[in-house]
């Protein structure tokens, strides 16, 4: 059956242009213009796309039905995985130094995403990416946590498959088979995220070097007014505006309780993200962790945490 037998009789004459809005967001993730771009309501749409679509164009062709991804994950990779077990897939959970030790004949795909939105700390792809291409396993890598934040050089690294919050490119030379069939493309949603892409650009390098200001200038006067305070993760590399913060004497749920009542928002995950205590499990400082977004004067969030503690 030929489907595009009849497209001459669609009313395209009023379908807008979307080449360069497709540029900007190509350019925003440093994409090759070979390779395929595919739109995506959302990050957990993305996400589920990719490893869905892995297995329908590759394991069931390959056979080599073993995902990968890191401990700590977020709920679209750690469900979409749980899920495709009743398909017959095995996912295995791992550090990032366990990575190629975990890598087996019968894996297929590692998983993961460019940086832990919670704690902050950006993650080593580059390592990642190589130990994949030496292995000939087939990489994805969220990228929806850095984008804003960092530059991002999808076409300098071996990466199989990326998402953004709206998006999924797959490297020329990879297939990627439709999620659902027959589902028509929005070309407003992809002039919008065009202008977004654009928007990110023209201020990626502000809101970097403005996000690592605020959060060094938090943790500093947080520390002088809280001594108690402990600041994970400060000899990592960090996101720009993400701080973890422990706070020996209070849970992190009921100090979180108590700062929502003030208005001030921070969170200890849940929804879409892993829970902060589980991403520190084992940590000394686990329960009493939470994850605070930085980007504004940071004085009257360390005043009502100085009251509370």
């Amino acid at each position: 059956m030929n489907f595009h037998s009849h497209v001459g009789s669609l009313p395209t004459a009023n379908v807008p242009d979307c080449t360069q809005a497709l540029k900007d967001i190509y350019a925003l993730v440093g994409a090759h213009p070979d390779d395929q771009f595919i739109y995506a309501p959302s990050r957990a749409h993305a996400i589920s796309h990719v490893l869905y679509s892995y297995y329908f164009d590759e394991i069931t062709e390959t056979g080599r039905n073993h995902y990968l991804t890191v401990r700590g994950e977020d709920a679209p990779i750690v469900l979409t995985l749980e899920r495709l077990e009743k398909a017959g897939c095995f996912g295995k959970k791992c550090a990032f130094d366990e990575i190629e030790r975990y890598i087996t004949p019968r894996t297929g795909l590692v998983t993961l995403s460019w940086a832990n939105t919670l704690t902050g700390v950006i993650h080593p792809i580059e390592t990642i990416a190589a130990i994949c291409q030496k292995k000939g396993v087939a990489l994805h890598v969220d990228a929806s946590p850095v984008i804003g934040k960092l530059h991002v050089p999808f076409q300098d690294l071996p990466i199989d498959y990326l998402t953004i919050p709206h998006g999924i490119f797959a490297r020329r030379g990879k297939t990627l088979g439709p999620l659902i069939c027959g589902e028509p493309l929005d070309p407003q949603a992809i002039l919008s995220l065009g202008e977004k892409a654009k928007n990110t650009i023209a201020n990626l390098d502000e809101v970097g070097c403005e996000g690592v200001r605020l959060r060094d200038l938090f943790e500093r006067r947080l520390l002088d007014a809280i001594p108690s305070a402990k600041i994970l993760f400060s000899g990592h590399e960090r996101l720009p505006g993400i701080s973890a913060v422990a706070f020996p004497s209070i849970h992190a749920e009921l100090l979180a309780f108590h700062l929502h009542h003030k208005n001030l928002n921070v969170t200890f995950g849940g929804g879409a993200y892993q829970m902060l205590e589980n991403i520190l499990a084992g940590h000394e400082y686990a329960a009493s962790t939470l994850s605070f977004s930085i980007d504004q004067d940071p004085t009257p969030l360390i005043e009502a945490l100085q009251e509370i503690v």
